[in-house]
């Protein structure tokens, strides 16, 4: 992978681009392979909840709980989820960030506040501003599915920026981008 980025980054362009710091964190390699393995996680996410749907009968309801209707349908959305949110732990854990934490106490920090930044996520940008964006300030000016769809990509893009920050400056921080507390 490292060949590969080196080869992009010799680009005419790229050089150019480079020289504007901005510019310089967003074509990082760690950027970069965050980016490619966000990919990676969304195929895994839907190959799951395909292989799901066609193994479960999606429209049988299951139970009813405070008026919302649990259907095997949202059940293999939550599996999709919570394993492609699994894979792409193990993938900035390893490719991304590089943390080399073998301590299973260690480990499972990592991973608990990578998930608990997914939730966040989620329930922040993916509910809150998509709604605050699609019904409230976007379909005042534009058609309902226009307004859908460019509220679906501004909220990625949210998204992908915060849950970046988690993993690098959370999940996965090097130990000399710790603060160091000071006993007395």
């Amino acid at each position: 992978m490292k060949k590969l980025y080196n080869w992009f980054a010799s680009w005419g362009i790229t050089k150019a681009l480079m020289k504007k710091s901005i510019f310089q964190k967003l074509l990082s390699y760690e950027f970069l392979m965050y980016l490619f393995f966000g990919v990676l996680t969304t195929i895994v996410s839907f190959a799951i909840l395909f292989a799901c749907q066609k193994i479960m009968p999606l429209d049988k309801l299951l139970f009813n709980l405070f008026g919302f209707a649990f259907t095997w349908d949202i059940i293999a959305q939550a599996i999709s989820w919570i394993l492609a949110c699994t894979f792409a732990f193990v993938t900035n854990k390893y490719f991304v960030f590089e943390s080399r934490e073998r301590s299973p106490k260690v480990i499972f920090k990592e991973y608990t506040t990578f998930m608990g930044g997914r939730v966040i996520s989620f329930l922040a940008f993916e509910e809150g501003l998509y709604i605050l964006l699609d019904r409230l300030i976007l379909s005042n000016f534009l058609s309902v599915n226009a307004s859908k769809y460019i509220s679906k990509v501004i909220v990625a893009v949210f998204v992908v920026i915060f849950n970046y920050l988690v993993g690098k400056f959370v999940s996965f921080r090097k130990k000399d981008n710790r603060k160091e507390t000071v006993e007395e």
